[in-house]
Formats: C-alpha cells, sequence, structure tokens
C-alpha cells in the first residue's frame, strides 16, 4: 500500500503540482480512506519527501543503467548526459520544487553532486583516451554543463524558446562537445528532434 500511495500521489503531483495535489484526491484515486494514508505517511509533506525520494532513486538508477551503454567513453557520456528522464517533470514543477520546498530540492542538488562526480569521471577518461583536450580542466567543463544546466530547467527558458528539456540538452551537448573535441571533424551523437 506504500507505493500504491507514492504512486498515486506522484500521478496528482505531476498534474497538479506540489501544492495542490490533496490527500483526498489519493484516497479517491486508491479507493481507501484518508485514515489509511496516515497510517503510512504522517501528513502531506511526508508524502511529498516520499515521492521525491522514490523519484531520485529511479533516477539515480536511470543514470546508472547509462553508464553501462556499449562504446565508449563518448557513447556513455552521452547515455548519461541525455538520460531519457528529463522530460518526466515538468520544468514549472521543478520551479515549485525550488521555490516553495527547498528541503526537497536540497536533495535534488545531492543527486545532481552524485552526477557530477560520475560526469568528471568519464570527461578524465575521454582526456586519457585523446577524445577531449587536455588542456581544459574535467571540473571546468562539468560546471559550465552544470551552471548551463541551471539555466535550461528554468521554466520560462524553454518556454520562450518553444524547446522541451531534451531538445536543450542536445543542443548545449553539441556545444559543449564541439569546444573540447580534439577531432572537431568526429561525429557529434546527438539529433535535434522533439
Amino acid at each position: 500500500m506504500h507505493q500504491r500511495i507514492i504512486e498515486s500521489a506522484t500521478e496528482q503531483i505531476r498534474r497538479y503540482g506540489f501544492r495542490k495535489f490533496t490527500v483526498d484526491e489519493i484516497a479517491k484515486d486508491l479507493g481507501i480512506s484518508k485514515k489509511t494514508i496516515y497510517k503510512y505517511f504522517a501528513g502531506k509533506g511526508d508524502i511529498i519527501s516520499a515521492v521525491v525520494d522514490s523519484y531520485l532513486e529511479w533516477m539515480r538508477v536511470k543514470h546508472l543503467e547509462a553508464l553501462e551503454v556499449e562504446g565508449g567513453v563518448l557513447h556513455k557520456l552521452d547515455a548519461f548526459l541525455l538520460c531519457p528522464i528529463h522530460d518526466e517533470v515538468p520544468p514549472w514543477l521543478i520551479a515549485e520544487m525550488q521555490q516553495y520546498f527547498p528541503e526537497e530540492w536540497e536533495k535534488v542538488n545531492r543527486f545532481k553532486q552524485f552526477n557530477k562526480d560520475r560526469e568528471v569521471a568519464m570527461l578524465e577518461q575521454g582526456i586519457k583516451e585523446g577524445i577531449f583536450r587536455s588542456d581544459v580542466h574535467p571540473a571546468l567543463i562539468e560546471m559550465v554543463w552544470d551552471r548551463t544546466l541551471e539555466v535550461i530547467f528554468d521554466f520560462n527558458f524553454v518556454k520562450n524558446y518553444d524547446l522541451t528539456l531534451n531538445q536543450a540538452l542536445k543542443m548545449l551537448q553539441t556545444i559543449i562537445y564541439e569546444g573540447i573535441k580534439n577531432n572537431p571533424d568526429s561525429e557529434v551523437l546527438v539529433n535535434y528532434e522533439k
């Protein structure tokens, strides 16, 4: 029942947002009483926390799976950075979390550190293999990626330019790859289709 409540809450949050979903809607969706929900969760904040934890664990698994793709470091980095999860959460929902649920957003920031460590390791491997330029520090590349992601994940950015998150990420990847690759004539692994 605990997991079913999280799944229903996830759907309600996607539909209405963190602030507007209600425990009543979850109870109605599952055909149970609010009292049953409160056996598993202390309140709405506890439900939100569980939804965020569940989603971040799913993202962690997806990113680790991306590291297992066939091919060299460029293919692994490509799969990792463009892990097909970014369009799962609407940008307006991310903005709502940032503004109204800072303790949950802090969990996202800790997850981002998990990713940063893996990105830097792959960039360092790419430098060792001669794929990426050795005169650009991996931490700086990752910082540029990270700071640009903050802009891309801003609801107004993707809305104003009529882009999906994945389209914006792929374009960013092209810009970064073309700037750090040793052989600028080699193939870029992205396309910009919606």
